[in-house]
């Protein structure tokens, strides 16, 4: 008789923070009341835990969000969970404090998200979690592998939709983690295969709906909660035959579906009936063993088992711009954190470390996979942007009081703060509570450019050009008032200002020339920023129609002005759609309304060409790109990522199934054209899709998908929320052309386009005293964060090797630190301590992320 085939029975559900419902707060709709997932999530586990009185019931949580949220409501279970997981009974699965979505998100927050959840886990449940998990991620980035090495993972069982193709992802940086898949087998092959099955029968992608007697108010038949458990997940659903392999991996899972309460009795009667088999309970820590000669291997894997991609992408590409204002107001308030949070650590005792890490853990949920990405109802958004608001005026507080500490009150004076490794000068805005016709701003005896001067309600707002600001620290300029701005109207034709000169046509910018580098736009398809109104016949995931038409804009386009200053050019564009004169017999019968205003800003010395888009729209099933033509015909292109930067060739959607891939790639700050001479880069301010083709950069800025693809699910409950899919209303998109000498491996694209996301500090007011100095020699190694030390003991800087290259970081700190140590992403030593004098260097290999933290010498 052949031995019993081992099959391990794993619990959990699908937890999504975000989605369906909200989060923390209960929605209306149709006189009913919907519960928001943190109930749902609490009473899923609050079950889970009760059936593990019987001494052999398991369970796993998916993220360190849920888990922790339940604890703050349920502390009297820490005891409980800590037991169970030293039992092996409670698995916490390694995605961090959530499922963040990987490629729309800063590199810092990826990273930051694993920390937080890792050592969450650590302190509370006194075990690290051990098992990599991304399930229902879209997509996944090319430095994950580094990221999960680092916080001490390297196996993942769940990547979601585009997935490795091979057992071993190796990421851009040549860290490995070893996968196996969640959905069928493994892909190693071989009787060593892993086979999942899904043993619950029944619809498992059940939503629970209101409570029948209350409409989900609550009351004695809901226990109050106010929604109506139906099935629940038992053990209904085992094998009907032995399965291929060496292991049966059992699944009772799910996503609003409730644990099951007679799985152990469920799971002996199979055994005894089914003697060919010996199933049990367990978490991914038992089925670990099964895989562990794979896992050890990682740092040498087999030949001809790396998966041929560094990243798992692309996939769900209406992610990448639906619900536009959630991402452009996410990446502002990544920015906003990272600034925050070194100048609260440099300058006033990090007094506001903890307020930071509980941001930065809200932040996972605006980076959830179903929250930037816009795949989502209308309450939910409507919680997403109340979360931004309250993080927004959060970071303002901190960066602001950290700032004020150096700063004298002298009402004539701004202090600009510069959070970056080098010096910097670029154009910064202050409101004075005054109104002034004209503004002179001067640095010494030295006057700075002044841009723009322009009054509202009593208040004179000032954009001038903050130069030469010190690298970690700070410089004071003086205002005055002056004679107003010399503003000179202009026709049709070239204007010229700082770095560039555009020709301003009837329809639109027809050639841009670059100091230096001559034509750098060709204009024979596309006005340089032009309009483009495209078929997207789709869901919020993706666009399901291979009916991609487009329609150039640029004809309904007409030139406003040409406004021109000492210090800046502006051109002036504005339009509309046909439909907006005569909706009857518009060639489109798709677009309601739709108007649009291009500005054009060209100024002295800030080195890209800023184009501000204000759209109003109002369209059904269509896309707005935004083209940017170079003077190439390439279709390869160079795209930032979170902490590196690929080369990515075009491609075309192909496919109108749910989930797919449209045609767009995902970038982070910018994207762009590498030319022989320069390059050519299109930056974004949370605008992450682009589409590089022909020769031109493609940005998408909007979509009104009408499909609501996963959002209607009338066999659970029907409620029509979603309705602001469509992205109704008035939009502003800032994009600039930066052109970058040489190649983009040598040249400032990088840093110049996170100065153009993140901007540097202004207060008002001067500073007390020259603040401590900093000296970063990083040649291509940027630092992406500076704050403090978990533990309390020092200052923790973040670099990261941006050009694929070995560098060398030299960096002297203020006096007083001499104490070093080279850390991973949780700040655990790599190396021992090192003592120095001044300046301490250390290698750099391509793409590695460098984690240093520095701290005064015991006994000085």
């Amino acid at each position: 008789m052949s031995k019993p085939q081992e099959c391990i029975v794993l619990r959990f559900n699908h937890f999504d923070p975000t989605w369906r419902r909200c989060w923390d707060r209960r929605f209306a709709d149709a006189g009913r009341i919907f519960a928001s997932y943190r109930d749902i999530e609490e009473r899923w586990i609050s079950d889970a835990i009760a059936t593990c009185a019987d001494g052999v019931s398991c369970f796993m949580v998916e993220c360190s969000w849920v888990l922790r949220h339940y604890l703050e409501r349920h502390p009297e279970q820490v005891a409980t969970l800590r037991k169970l997981s030293e039992e092996g009974r409670f698995e916490l699965l390694g995605s961090g404090e959530n499922i963040v979505d990987a490629n729309m998100i800063h590199g810092e927050l990826l990273a930051r998200n694993l920390v937080l959840g890792t050592l969450w886990a650590e302190k509370v449940l006194g075990v690290k979690p051990t098992t990599g998990w991304h399930s229902d991620g879209f997509g996944s980035s090319a430095q994950m592998p580094q990221i999960f090495r680092q916080c001490g993972y390297d196996w993942m069982p769940a990547i979601s939709y585009n997935i490795p193709d091979a057992p071993y992802w190796r990421g851009i940086d040549g860290s490995t983690i070893f996968f196996s898949s969640d959905v069928s087998s493994a892909p190693f092959g071989g009787t060593e295969n892993l086979v999942h099955r899904q043993s619950v029968k029944g619809n498992i992608y059940m939503k629970l709906p209101p409570c029948p007697a209350c409409l989900g108010a609550g009351c004695d038949v809901c226990r109050g909660e106010g929604f109506t458990i139906g099935q629940r997940a038992e053990f209904s659903a085992p094998p009907a035959a032995r399965l291929p392999g060496r292991l049966g991996v059992l699944m009772l899972w799910g996503e609003e579906i409730m644990p099951g309460f007679h799985v152990a009795e469920d799971i002996a009667k199979f055994n005894a009936a089914h003697p060919e088999f010996a199933v049990r309970q367990g978490t991914y820590r038992d089925v670990r063993k099964y895989i562990s000669d794979y896992a050890s291997r990682v740092d040498e894997a087999p030949a001809g088992k790396i998966s041929s991609k560094v990243e798992n992408n692309p996939s769900q590409s209406g992610c990448y711009v639906s619900r536009i204002k959630i991402k452009q107001q996410h990446r502002e308030l990544e920015h906003s954190l990272l600034k925050a949070e070194c100048w609260d650590a440099l300058l006033n005792g990090a007094a506001n470390h903890d307020r930071l890490a509980g941001a930065w853990k809200k932040m996972t949920l605006s980076a959830f996979h179903d929250a930037i990405t816009g795949t989502h109802i209308d309450p939910a958004y409507t919680e997403l942007c109340d979360l931004h608001r309250e993080l927004k005026s959060l970071s303002f507080e901190i960066c602001s009081a950290a700032c004020g500490k150096k700063l004298a009150d002298k009402s004539s004076t701004v202090t600009v703060f510069n959070h970056t490794q080098a010096s910097a000068s670029a154009p910064v805005k202050i409101v004075l509570p005054v109104e002034w016709a004209g503004a002179d701003v001067t640095v010494g005896d030295e006057p700075v450019p002044v841009h723009e001067v322009s009054n509202k309600d009593g208040t004179t707002e000032i954009s001038f050009l903050a130069t030469d600001v010190p690298a970690l620290a700070a410089r004071t300029f003086n205002i005055a008032e002056a004679t107003p701005l010399t503003i000179e109207s202009m026709a049709a034709g070239e204007a010229s200002c700082g770095k560039f000169t555009v020709v301003a046509g009837e329809h639109g910018l027809t050639g841009i020339r670059a100091n230096g580098f001559g034509d750098v736009a060709d204009t024979r398809n596309f006005h340089f920023g032009e309009l483009v109104l495209e078929n997207d016949f789709g869901d919020p995931w993706g666009t399901r129609s291979l009916d991609r038409t487009r329609t150039s804009l640029s004809p309904h386009t007409k030139l406003v002005d040409i406004r021109r200053s000492r210090n800046q050019v502006t051109v002036r564009y504005s339009g509309k759609h046909p439909a907006c004169d005569d909706p009857h017999t518009t060639s489109d019968p798709h677009v309601t309304y739709l108007t649009w205003e291009q500005d054009f800003r060209l100024r002295a010395g800030v080195p890209w060409l800023e184009v501000e888009t204000r759209v109003k729209w109002y369209t059904q099933s269509r896309r707005l790109r935004l083209a940017f033509p170079s003077m190439t015909a390439m279709n390869r292109g160079v795209y930032e990522v979170p902490y590196g930067v690929l080369e990515r060739d075009c491609y075309e959607g192909k496919s109108i199934n749910g989930g797919n891939a449209g045609g767009d790639w995902p970038a982070i700050h910018w994207a762009g054209i590498q030319t022989p001479d320069y390059t050519f880069a299109i930056f974004n301010q949370g605008t992450p899709s682009y589409r590089i083709e022909d020769g031109a950069v493609m940005a998408s800025v909007l979509r009104s998908p009408q499909i609501p693809y996963c959002l209607l699910d009338p066999e659970s409950y029907v409620a029509y929320n979603y309705d602001g899919m469509r992205d109704h209303g008035e939009h502003v998109f800032l994009h600039a052309l930066y052109i970058g000498s040489g190649d983009w491996r040598e040249n400032d694209t990088v840093r110049q386009a996170a100065l153009f996301n993140s901007g540097l500090t202004s207060c008002p007011g001067s500073l007390v005293s020259t603040l401590p100095g900093w000296h970063i020699d990083a040649g291509h190694t940027h630092m992406t964060m500076v704050k403090k030390s978990e533990d309390g003991s020092g200052i923790v800087l973040r670099f990261v090797e941006m050009a694929g290259k070995q560098d060398v970081l030299s960096l002297t700190p203020p006096e007083g630190f001499s104490r070093v140590e080279i850390c991973n992403l949780l700040e655990e030593p790599l190396e021992p301590v090192n003592d120095y004098e001044g300046t301490f260097s250390v290698p750099v290999a391509p793409w590695k992320i460098i984690t240093i933290k520095i701290k005064k010498r015991i006994g000085k």
